[in-house]
């Protein structure tokens, strides 16, 4: 977890995911992830190129060419050289996996939900007065911090309610309810460790990922600081911890 998950989990994330799994609905695992980000998403798809886009072997070329001197120039300095929070893989352009981010472009910033039942990504509404020229990231976070305050009573903090009331202040609003924007049956997905081996676009030659399978075969690689990382959080996803 980064400095900018643990900040918005002391704002009151927990408790806004909580609330929208419910009580009987435990989260066994989640992350932040630009659904919609170059940086953030990768893909292994035959037939596409690693931004998900549609490609011939002319331009499979020139973008292993481009990769290989942007890797060259730029050590760790470049747009693709960090490690993709996610990877989705498959056979073909339309398995099951593509199907499941559809429309990535315009999903924005989210998160990934496992529990018991299902797999989700589910967002938080914007609201209305934050400027456009802030990234997705920004936004959230600042949406973030005022939800913090309004989850006070929820979080059990009765003194600080009790100050609100007591200065005959307007209590801030509720918080909003998180978005399901997709979700599969977790009866539909195969739970595993893997080790993926990156393009030399990286900056890493392998990593350990959490990896659910679909039906069809193709599916979703979450990225670990390691093999052992994800046997823990493989641990934790099917209820050894």
């Amino acid at each position: 977890m980064n400095s900018y998950e643990k900040e918005l989990k002391y704002d009151g994330l927990i408790a806004l995911l909580e609330r929208w799994s419910g009580p009987r609905e435990p989260i066994l695992m989640f992350t932040g992830h630009n659904l919609g980000s170059p940086r953030a998403t990768h893909f292994d798809v035959n037939g596409l190129d690693r931004f998900g886009q549609r490609t011939s072997v002319a331009t499979r070329s020139l973008r292993a060419l481009s990769d290989g001197l942007e890797y060259t120039n730029n050590l760790g300095g470049v747009e693709h050289s960090g490690i993709p929070r996610l990877t989705v893989f498959g056979g073909h352009p339309d398995c099951s996996a593509m199907t499941l981010v559809a429309g990535r472009e315009t999903l924005g910033f989210g998160y990934w939900i496992i529990t018991p039942s299902r797999l989700a990504w589910v967002t938080l509404p914007q609201p209305a007065e934050e400027s456009s020229s802030q990234g997705p990231e920004q936004s959230l976070l600042g949406l973030a911090r005022g939800i913090g305050s309004g989850l006070r009573g929820l979080l059990g903090d009765k003194e600080a309610e009790k100050d609100t009331e007591n200065k005959d202040v307007e209590k801030p609003p509720p918080p909003p309810p998180m978005v399901t924007v997709l979700q599969v049956p977790r009866q539909e997905i195969a739970v595993s460790v893997a080790e993926r081996r990156m393009p030399a676009a990286y900056n890493r030659e392998k990593i350990g990922c959490l990896r659910l399978t679909l039906p069809d075969g193709s599916g979703l690689d979450f990225s670990t600081d390691g093999i052992e990382s994800a046997q823990w959080v493989f641990a934790s996803v099917t209820g050894q911890r």
